[in-house]
């Protein structure tokens, strides 16, 4: 997993940890992306964080929240993922790559696009989608998503120092030696969290997971579709609408309005007669009464002034704010999604 750190601009929640990291329905973004891995039946997942891995190693930890086996590799010098990917095999032996970017949640089936590979003999298979996420549609156009296939022959055309990108290195390089390269063509959404838009629809695709079953947690109950955690406070008049979560120790007062897809994060509080809709509320923030929020992302501890109104943005925590180590998984995978991948594993030759 390609777990780097990448930027958005100069005013970017990446400022504050990694990406893979960033808490999505309160748990961090990468834990998604290795749950992909363990449902495709891989276990066994190096993480390449370069500068992050000692905060992301702090978080994943060795992988048993998430049913795997983490290992990270570090590239003191810029290797670039390419190189990465070289130097993994090297000190591992494996000879093939299953290779996703971990600021990615990827929606398609990992064993369909294994089988795909492993009939072709090609030496990578690049995915493409045709989705184009600004007008949420399939216009034709195919786009890399940052999941690839990769046999250790291919790696041979990386040299042992210096820096090497995937697709303006490797893929090169590989067409020039004669060496096949397929790609394999998805119309899914492409869920990372690329900016504000993105955030937010991958928030709404993991809360309709979990509002379907393919995601449960413990200590959490179920209103309507809202999931609110048992140590959560909402007031009788407090009103969810639509696909809201609640987490823990968060206080919905009464007469405050949320609406989904909305995530509020532990240690929240949403005062009397406030609104918050299609947002994300990061641990400790605090909405005071009458205020609107909509659409936006408010990371740790940001505070919303009565009456005041956030739309459509990111506001950043106050630059005094302690930001606090993100939790481990939250989510496990339901009981319709053991049902399915039981019944895949039946079905395998």
């Amino acid at each position: 997993m390609l777990a780097g750190v990448h930027h958005w601009d100069s005013n970017s929640l990446d400022s504050i940890l990694p990406r893979c990291l960033m808490p999505v329905a309160l748990s961090p973004l990468a834990g998604y992306s290795l749950d992909w891995f363990v449902r495709g039946g891989i276990d066994r997942i190096t993480v390449c964080a370069n500068s992050a891995t000692r905060v992301v190693r702090a978080v994943l930890g060795g992988g048993d929240s998430f049913g795997a086996s983490l290992e990270y590799y570090e590239d003191i010098t810029p290797r670039g993922p390419a190189g990465c990917l070289r130097d993994v095999v090297a000190e591992s032996g494996a000879q093939t790559l299953v290779v996703a970017d971990g600021s990615h949640i990827p929606p398609f089936d990992l064993n369909a696009l294994l089988a795909v590979h492993r009939s072709s003999n090609a030496a990578m298979t690049v995915v493409l989608t045709s989705y184009d996420p600004a007008s949420g549609l399939n216009d034709g156009r195919l786009r890399p998503v940052g999941v690839y296939v990769v046999e250790a022959r291919a790696l041979q055309e990386i040299p042992p120092t210096g820096y090497r990108d995937i697709k303006e290195g490797l893929i090169p390089a590989l067409r020039e030696a004669g060496e096949p390269v397929l790609p394999y063509v998805v119309h899914d959404p492409d869920y990372r969290l690329s900016d504000l838009a993105g955030h937010l629809a991958t928030q709404e695709y993991i809360l309709g997971r979990v509002r379907r079953g393919d995601l449960i947690a413990a200590d959490y109950t179920r209103i309507g579709d809202a999931f609110v955690h048992v140590r959560a406070r909402v007031d009788e008049r407090a009103r969810l609408l639509g696909s809201c979560l609640i987490g823990p120790h968060a206080r919905v007062e009464g007469d405050a309005l949320v609406i989904g897809p909305t995530v509020i994060g532990s240690h929240c509080r949403i005062e009397s007669g406030a609104v918050v809709s299609r947002s994300s509320l990061w641990d400790s923030s605090t909405v005071f009464a009458d205020a609107q929020v909509d659409g936006a992302v408010l990371a740790y501890g940001v505070r919303v002034r009565p009456h005041g109104r956030v739309c459509h943005t990111v506001v950043l925590p106050p630059e005094d704010y302690w930001v606090p180590r993100p939790q481990r998984a939250v989510w496990r995978r339901g009981d319709a999604s053991r049902t399915a991948l039981r019944r895949r594993l039946a079905a395998a030759p």
